[in-house]
């Protein structure tokens, strides 16, 4: 487990450093945002999104000029391509003539005789809540009018992505392009929106994760400890206070499991709370037993070196119990931060 959350932190610091350019030409650099998902950023700052799932891959807009735009992300991916115009403006669908299909809104016809008269290919028109399943990731349809009639932002729930074209843009959105849609249509699609980021999970920011992570690995050292002590001293006999601590700090461990196991649906959770109180209060069991543990030692025991080797030790059984309420500290730090 240690191992495996080292190597979870470490990807996300070289997710920190910066994406990976894997093409670059005079129109276009694509660079690997994450794990089979690449972002195209073009010479008049237009962007297009290239995810691969298993069995699929869907390029998301295809912005104003690309030469040989199939070309390029057919370096990049091989699997079949789905394409797909968050709307109909020709920043983002200026390039569809490289493709023989494309998925649009049905809505954004009204903007076909004007931007993409001489498409020689064929329009497919997505709906309301289908779903582009690509083998292991899923992108989910969000009509959003307001921008254009047939604006639509595309939401991979699993992940915490959410491909938003110009429906919401990046600080401003224009609504006075023709065919010009009320503000309610638009005040109405913000609403819409904000319901759907409430009910799935976006990511959590890098550096909430690097402290989640480092915390449930400072549990595993200090879960450690305790046994490199026990080796360390040559114990052979265990004292009953040393048994009651290991019970607390099992059922810690265990209510910890049980929090990080709940801790994907915190946006949902009703018990989440009642979770992390609960290991704020065996925490607290802890403490008291070292209390007692440590008086009766130095109280009872006349050997010196007896003594010596266990306040070490339930030093470190105690801090195991810190620890465990740390995570639990982290993960309610995140849940206020993000409600």
């Amino acid at each position: 487990m240690k191992r495996n959350l080292v190597i979870f932190a470490l990807l996300f610091v070289c997710m920190a450093i910066g994406a990976q350019t894997v093409f670059k030409n005079e129109e276009v650099e694509v660079s690997l945002l994450k794990e089979k998902t690449w972002v195209f950023s073009t010479w008049d700052y237009t962007t297009m999104y290239l995810i691969e799932g298993e069995d699929k891959a869907v390029l998301i807009d295809t912005g104003t000029r690309c030469a040989d735009l199939d070309k390029i992300v057919g370096q990049i991916t091989g699997k079949p391509l789905e394409v797909i115009v968050t709307h109909m403006h020709p920043d983002h669908a200026g390039c569809i003539k490289y493709f023989d299909k494309v998925w649009m809104h049905r809505a954004d016809t009204v903007l076909v005789p004007q931007h993409a008269a001489d498409y020689q290919g064929e329009f497919l028109y997505m709906e309301e809540g289908q779903v582009f399943d690509l083998g292991g990731r899923k992108l989910e349809v969000a009509w959003m009018p307001g921008h254009t009639p047939g604006s639509v932002v595309l939401l991979d729930k699993a992940n915490g992505d959410c491909y938003s074209g110009d429906a919401f843009g990046s600080g401003e959105v224009w609504l006075q392009c023709v065919p010009m849609s009320p503000i309610a249509t638009f005040h109405e699609s913000c609403c819409r929106m904000e319901k759907l980021m409430k009910e799935f999970i976006t990511p959590i920011d890098r550096e909430d994760i690097l402290e989640l992570s480092n915390a449930l690995d400072d549990v595993t050292d200090s879960l450690e400890d305790v046994l490199l002590q026990l080796y360390m001293f040559g114990i052979i006999s265990l004292r009953e206070d040393s048994l009651t601590f290991a019970a607390i700090i099992n059922d810690c461990c265990h209510a910890l499991k049980k929090l990080m196991l709940e801790f994907e649906n915190f946006r949902k959770s009703k018990v989440i709370k009642d979770m992390i109180i609960e290991i704020n209060h065996l925490e607290e069991n802890g403490d008291r037993l070292y209390t007692e543990a440590m008086h009766r030692l130095y109280t009872k025991t006349p050997d010196t070196l007896e003594v010596l080797s266990w306040t070490t030790i339930y030093n470190c059984m105690e801090k195991c119990c810190d620890k465990c309420e740390d995570a639990a500290d982290v993960v309610e730090a995140v849940i206020l931060k993000y409600s």
